[in-house]
C-alpha cells in the first residue's frame, strides 16, 4: 500500500503519456485524476496508521547488492513526518490537478500536460519519502545503523 502512494502517479503518467493519443484526452484526464486521488486517499490511510496509531514501516522496493551474507536493498521508510508530507503533497496536488482539468479544457495536448503533471507529482511524493539503501547481514555483529534503528524503534519491515 505504501509504495502505491509513490508509484500510482507515475503509473498514471505512463498511461496518459504513452497511450494518450489512443485513449483520448478525456480518458487521460480520468486516468491521471483517478491515480492521483487514489494516491491521496492512500496517503490519508497512511497518515492514520503511522501518525495517529504510531506505527513505522520500512518497505523494501528493490534488491540492489547481495553478496554472501551482505545485502543492500532500496527501501522506503514511512514515519510520522513522511506521512504528513505525503498527505500534504498528494492532497494539494490532487486538488491542483482537478482544477487544471477545467482551465486546460481547450488545450489540444491535454494528455501530454496531465502526463507531465503527474510526473512532477511523482517526483514530489518520491522526494517526500526518505528512501534509503538499507543494509543487513545474517550475523548480529554486522548490524548497520538503519536496521539497528528499525529494531530499536519498533519499525516493522514489510
Amino acid at each position: 500500500m505504501y509504495s502505491l502512494i509513490v508509484f500510482l502517479p507515475i503509473l498514471g503518467s505512463a498511461i496518459a503519456g504513452l497511450f494518450g493519443r489512443i485513449i483520448g484526452a478525456r480518458a487521460s484526464e480520468l486516468v491521471t485524476t483517478g491515480c492521483l486521488f487514489a494516491s491521496a486517499a492512500l496517503s490519508a490511510v497512511a497518515f492514520y496508521d503511522v501518525a495517529l496509531q504510531g506505527h513505522n514501516y520500512i518497505i523494501p522496493i528493490l534488491p540492489w547488492i547481495h553478496s554472501a551474507s551482505f545485502a543492500v536493498d532500496w527501501t522506503v521508510r514511512i514515519d510520522t513526518i513522511t506521512a504528513v508530507m505525503l498527505v500534504v503533497v498528494t492532497g494539494v496536488s490532487s486538488l491542483v490537478h482537478l482544477y487544471s482539468i477545467g482551465y486546460m479544457h481547450e488545450d489540444p495536448s491535454r494528455a501530454r500536460f496531465f502526463s507531465l503533471e503527474l510526473t512532477i507529482v511523482h517526483g514530489a511524493s518520491a522526494w517526500s519519502v526518505p528512501a534509503s539503501m538499507a543494509s543487513r547481514c545474517s550475523s548480529t555483529c554486522c548490524c548497520v545503523a538503519s536496521d539497528c534503528r528499525a529494531a530499536s524503534t519498533g519499525a516493522s519491515i514489510r
